[in-house]
């Protein structure tokens, strides 16, 4: 994904989360937040990781090919929110 500089130049909070949405439900696999109380801007520039594991059978492996999601929710120095939900490409790794 490409960001825009300017489209979160004035984050005063914001959370990250994978989920998997099946059937109208969201279930969060992981979640981070941050916020900044100081009133200074918060940057989102970092890493923000990756889920690995060997924990899934093939029924649950096939869900998260087509349901799993990242979410950003970001909070403006304003209070303004902003949510944005993409689909994730999932490929099992040998």
């Amino acid at each position: 994904m490409t960001v825009e500089q300017d489209l979160f130049h004035n984050i005063s909070s914001y959370t990250t989360s994978f989920s998997l949405s099946t059937d109208g439900e969201s279930d969060v696999l992981l979640s981070n937040s941050a916020s900044d109380l100081s009133g200074q801007p918060l940057p989102i520039s970092s890493d923000l990781g990756q889920i690995t594991g060997d924990v899934f059978t093939d029924s649950a492996a096939a869900e998260f090919e087509k349901n799993l999601y990242f979410e950003l929710e970001v909070t403006s120095t304003d209070g303004s929110t902003q949510t944005y939900k993409l689909p994730l490409d999932v490929k099992e790794l040998a």
